[in-house]
């Protein structure tokens, strides 16, 4: 999720678990290995593998790597895609994903507290219809780490750098394998609107020189993203005064203050944000949050963010770390969201991605979606940042009409519109983590946007009116 969590509370995201001391140089990480069993999880696992991979050795000797969790295709489909998740922050673990929304495995807290079978198969998880590898990235983040601060990345540029770097060996690993040679879908949340057209962008800028080994991107996909900041701050206490949750006092302040963001980020065009302006920025969104007594990502709950207390104690374990060849960092305490790397990154967090948008719909299908109770991402913003940026299909996708899913109630329970190569789904009843609050629409959604050669080809040939028959 996004940093804004760590500006509301004053402090980082930390939650409570009992860990070791942290030593400021983790130890250089055991090989990346296989994951045949997890403690609390009744049965054994395959197919599945984990581990670090070197990104960076910086002058000072310093080293950096990105801790990833690969889970084939259930099916043992060896052909099928490769979707790399990427949580957002900046500064958030992929664990968040691969354990609350879409991974192989969930945690049931009831059942942790009685110590036996907790660790459960997500009946949802998108490894069923593809492979599906979780990435903590930039190091630092979750179980990703640097023995010196020089060699961890500095910045959203660096940080692009490394990940492809890291998917780069990756591949090199497997070649008995020949993972090189599958699709490959990126996928992310929230601050992936940075991460994801960033790293997909580096990919077919590389892919041009035939020198470097070809990355075989095809997709992308991203939920509830931030991109452009100058135009998504304004709208956050509008989506709050549309819930009927601010008086009409608090709207005026907060929106006065978002849009006083939204003129000193335009101050540096073409330039890094820099720290002050998203501190700034983050001010009305703070009395939005204060005064109408609800969660930044999803307006149902109360208090400002989610908390994974289960999640932080379990990869807080040695016995865990052992298991997923993370035995090296053992004394590394995981976090949600790690602080240091919150605070590198908040220069540039006010930046806008979406320049990077027009090409990226001009080669490949993008995938876009929303939960409607997300104030943080909301669908209004991203709708008007798609119509500040020019593509050739845009005039086309801008006047399409959507489609409702309905329910055997007859309520919509999701809205889809695409047009060539973009498609967007909104989901009415979820939150910032649309496949943690709507799991098996997340997932049909998913699937079909991986096996499908064409979305807006599937989107033309759906009834008007389509019911859940199951």
């Amino acid at each position: 999720m996004l940093r804004l969590s760590v500006l509301l509370t004053g402090i980082t995201l930390l939650l409570s678990f009992n860990i070791l001391a942290s030593p400021t140089q983790p130890q250089i990480p055991v090989s990346p290995g296989p994951v045949t069993q997890l403690p609390g999880y009744a049965n054994s696992i395959q197919g599945q593998e984990s581990g670090h991979l070197k990104v960076n050795t910086a002058t000072d000797g310093g080293e950096a790597y990105l801790f990833y969790w690969f889970a084939e295709a259930e099916s043992g489909d060896t052909t099928s895609p490769i979707v790399i998740w990427l949580n957002g922050g900046p500064g958030s673990s992929s664990l968040d994903g691969f354990f609350m929304e879409n991974g192989p495995f969930y945690i049931d807290p009831l059942a942790m507290e009685k110590g036996k079978d907790y660790i459960k198969p997500r009946q949802y998880s998108w490894h069923k219809f593809a492979a599906y590898m979780a990435i903590d990235q930039p190091a630092g983040t979750g179980l990703s780490f640097s023995t010196s601060n020089a060699a961890a990345a500095q910045n959203e540029d660096q940080a692009t750098e490394q990940l492809y770097r890291g998917i780069q060996l990756f591949l090199d690993n497997h070649k008995e394998k020949n993972y090189r040679a599958r699709p490959l879908i990126i996928a992310g949340e929230s601050f992936g609107g940075h991460y994801v057209p960033s790293i997909a962008t580096k990919i077919l800028e590389m892919n041009k020189d035939a020198s470097n080994s070809n990355i075989n991107l095809i997709k992308i996909s991203l939920g509830n993203p931030w991109v452009d900041p100058a135009i998504q701050n304004p709208l956050m206490p509008v989506f709050a005064a549309e819930h009927s949750t601010l008086t009409h006092k608090q709207f005026n302040e907060t929106r006065t203050l978002s849009l006083n963001c939204t003129t000193q980020i335009l101050k540096f065009k073409d330039k890094t944000v820099p720290k002050w302006v998203n501190d700034y920025c983050m001010n009305a969104v703070n009395i939005v949050v204060k005064d109408a007594q609800r969660n930044l990502y999803d307006f149902r709950r109360r208090g400002p963010d989610y908390a994974f207390k289960a999640l932080g104690q379990y990869m807080n374990r040695d016995d865990v770390r052992t298991a997923i060849n993370a035995v090296s960092v053992a004394t590394k305490k995981w976090d949600d969201t790690n602080s240091w790397v919150a605070d590198q990154f908040a220069a540039g967090e006010q930046n806008s991605k979406s320049k990077l948008f027009p090409p990226l719909f001009e080669s490949m299908p993008v995938l876009i979606y929303s939960g409607d109770q997300d104030m943080c991402c909301n669908y209004f913003a991203t709708v008007s940042w798609l119509q500040n940026i020019d593509w050739s299909g845009k005039e086309a996708f801008l006047a399409t009409t959507q489609k409702d899913f309905y329910d055997v109630y007859d309520q919509a329970y999701q809205t889809v519109r695409s047009s060539d190569n973009l498609t967007m789904f909104t989901f009415p009843t979820a939150g910032h983590l649309v496949p943690m609050d709507q799991p098996k629409l997340a997932f049909d959604m998913m699937k079909n946007y991986v096996q499908k050669n064409s979305m807006s080809q599937w989107f033309k040939a759906l009834p008007a009116r389509v019911q859940d028959k199951d």
